[in-house]
């Protein structure tokens, strides 16, 4: 991949968080992973373990993967050595999501979460 400078005029990003990626430029290899449990319960009532991934079977299941196509030719031409971006604006990145201006080689991202209640 050839480096590329990119300029950006302006950029609003009103949150991010939870494993998510603001890249500006060119990357190789971006990896954002999030695992969550969000928990609510009644005051007063105890005797509930806090909860662990392990209790859940969503946290240790597999991820299905894409199969890598060796050998699979990609041809990338780009007419300006830079990116040029006048303005963006994005209320929110959240939970294993990568938002990029540029190029990424590869990309793997996952996000697991469980939302728990008690009523």
């Amino acid at each position: 991949m050839t480096a590329r400078t990119a300029h950006v005029n302006s950029i609003r990003i009103i949150g991010i968080a939870s494993s998510a990626i603001a890249n500006i430029g060119d990357c190789k290899v971006s990896q954002p992973y999030s695992r969550e449990i969000a928990v609510q319960k009644i005051a007063g009532i105890t005797g509930e373990e806090a909860e662990q991934y392990g209790d859940y079977g969503i946290f240790s299941r597999k991820n299905p993967r894409f199969v890598d196509l060796p050998n699979q030719p990609i041809r990338i031409i780009n007419d300006r050595s830079d990116i040029t971006v006048d303005t963006i604006n994005i209320l929110g990145v959240n939970s294993s999501s990568h938002f990029q201006i540029g190029q990424c080689d590869r990309m793997r991202a996952e996000t697991r979460i469980k939302h728990i209640r008690y009523v």
